[in-house]
Formats: C-alpha cells, structure tokens, sequence
C-alpha cells in the first residue's frame, strides 16, 4: 500500500505547489501524472485529475483540483466508518 500511496502523495504535493506559485504548465503535468497514477486502482479519482490537467486558467485548476481533494478525503472516511 505505501508503495502506490507514496508516488501519489508526492505528485499531489508538486500539484499543489505548483497551483500555489500560479504554475499552470507545471500544475497541468503534474495531475496527468496524478491521473496515470491514480488510473489503475482509482479511475474516479483519476478521471479528477484528468478535470485538472485540462483545465485552461489557475482559478479553474484549483476548483478542479479541490474537487479532487474532496472526493479522495470522502473516500477515506468513508472507508473507515462502521
């Protein structure tokens, strides 16, 4: 599990710096890698990711991008309650 989840947290990390610095190009890159990542095990997630990487202006990215971070934290709570 710390193997798939590591590289995902670290793009998210970089996607996340990069919208922070207003990076479109970087931000763009950053959450295709994301969605490759994420493709495999989590296609919704990763279908996110794609709204991000296709997004045309910084303020739209971060909406995309907040909308990623929503749903993988509904996930994991989700996952855990009983």
């Amino acid at each position: 599990m710390y193997s798939e989840a590591c590289p995902v947290t670290s793009t998210m990390a970089k996607l996340d710096t990069a919208l922070v610095n207003n990076d479109l190009p970087l931000a763009r890159s950053n959450a295709e890698k994301l969605s490759e990542q994420l493709e495999r095990t989590m296609p919704d997630l990763a279908k996110l990711a794609d709204r991000v990487a296709s997004s045309s202006t910084i303020p739209q990215a971060r909406k995309n991008y907040q909308a990623l971070e929503k749903k993988m934290m509904s996930d994991v709570s989700g996952t855990y309650q009983k």
